[in-house]
């Protein structure tokens, strides 16, 4: 700006091309800092959004861990082998010396037992 002071025609209107100069450039470094603190509060925003779901997601795991508490032994030992340690149906048979069948029938009751103590 200052470097085009030479093509200033009429040096009596200095005062409001510099006015007029200024008047942009502070603009521009509006824009730019409403910009930066638009995104600070966007970015704000979904952190608080993503560590409210963080916490719904470990209420709804403690809840969850309660009701498979609430299960028959037998029940609460597939459900957990199968859900919190990712044991397949032939492992599950394997260690706890049962055919897949019964694994697979525990693991179904277990499920209608839990959709139900979750839904009270």
């Amino acid at each position: 700006m200052i470097s085009k002071l030479d093509t200033l025609k009429e040096t009596s209107s200095f005062g409001s091309w510099a006015l007029c100069i200024v008047y942009s450039k502070s603009l521009d470094e509006l824009r730019k800092t409403n910009t930066l603190d638009n995104q600070q509060k966007i970015l704000d925003k979904q952190q608080a959004e993503i560590e409210d779901i963080e916490d719904e997601r470990a209420a709804l795991k403690i809840k969850i861990l309660k009701a498979i508490n609430k299960l028959p032994e037998q029940q609460k030992i597939v459900i957990k082998l199968f859900y919190l340690e990712d044991y397949s149906l032939k492992q599950i048979s394997k260690t706890l010396k049962i055919t897949i069948g019964t694994a697979k029938s525990r693991l179904f009751y277990a499920r209608e037992k839990l959709r139900l103590i979750l839904k009270k």
